[in-house]
């Protein structure tokens, strides 16, 4: 499969089922290695989390890129405007940097409400994304 390729429905799930994997076994080593970490109080924030935040937040922002063009060629594939796939890459490039901010201020006290309603909504625009079907008359890509 080439890099600009249109994509259909089934490998649009198997990419997207594969990245969310790899984001939440990043997060989960980055949030062990925080509480792990020698030296440091892991509930309090502070400088000793920066580098590994900087690291989440680099391989999140290049997830984050790669959804985003999964996401523009599957609305190729399905020959629909690419303004569908607008609110998805704003969810999906807004996501990593409040990630970052989220694990370098989280202690066990506090619950992060408003980055659970922004996946969700990701969530839901991807699936919305992957029920598209190709419209009738249009040309093909």
């Amino acid at each position: 499969m080439s890099f600009t390729a249109p994509v259909d429905r089934q490998a649009y799930f198997r990419l997207g089922v594969l990245f969310a994997l790899a984001e939440a076994l990043s997060l989960l080593v980055t949030i062990y290695l925080i509480l792990t970490l020698e030296g440091a109080d892991p509930f309090k924030p502070g400088r000793s989390r920066e580098a590994f935040v900087f690291t989440e937040l680099t391989f999140l922002a290049a997830l984050a890129i790669f959804r985003v063009t999964l996401a523009w060629r599957r609305v190729a594939f399905a020959r629909r405007s690419h303004w569908h796939t607008a609110v998805f890459s704003l969810f999906a490039l807004m996501k990593p940097p409040v990630l970052a901010v989220l694990l370098l201020l989280w202690t066990p006290d506090t619950l992060p409400v408003g980055l659970v309603a922004l996946q969700l909504n990701a969530a839901l625009v991807w699936f919305w994304l992957y029920c598209l079907k190709p419209r009738e008359g249009a040309e093909a890509v």
